[in-house]
């Protein structure tokens, strides 16, 4: 696991320790489920890192991104003592996730408080900026 988190910038300096005793605390009969989320500017389900899947850039709309959703599974197997790690991904295209307001203002929120160190593992360096005037105004237009 902290081979998989090692590029997520501050991450093990910030819970490293507290990853270990979490996955240490895993037991067979009690799996473990969190979320995490990025935006994407390919629908597409499968991101594997050895796929050529196009980057967010300052073209990003609401129309042309999407909220990537993962549900994430950990679960120690017995015997084996291995941990299985599932995931469940769901897309949702972000201007139907912007008609909500309260949804559109915490996106600007996270967007405009995130560092730039995070923004740029995220791949929101160019696209931060257009997509938070665009989900400001979502937000706006969604309350008139």
């Amino acid at each position: 696991m902290h081979e998989v988190h090692a590029p997520v910038p501050g991450l093990q300096t910030a819970i490293g320790t507290q990853i270990s005793a979490f996955l240490g605390r895993l037991t067979p009969n009690a799996p473990r489920e969190r979320d995490n989320w990025g935006l994407s500017a390919d629908p597409t389900l499968n991101h594997h890192p050895a796929l050529a899947i196009r980057p967010l850039d300052d073209s990003a709309t609401l129309e042309n991104t999407w909220l990537r959703l993962e549900r994430q599974f950990l679960a120690r197997l017995p015997i084996t003592n291995a941990i299985l790690f599932g995931i469940r991904v769901t897309n949702h295209r972000l201007d139907h996730v912007a008609s909500h307001p309260e949804v559109a203002q915490r996106l600007v929120r996270i967007l405009t408080t995130m560092s730039d160190e995070f923004a740029g593992y995220k791949g929101l360096q160019t696209a931060r900026a257009p997509l938070v005037a665009a989900l400001t105004k979502a937000a706006a237009a969604s309350r008139t």
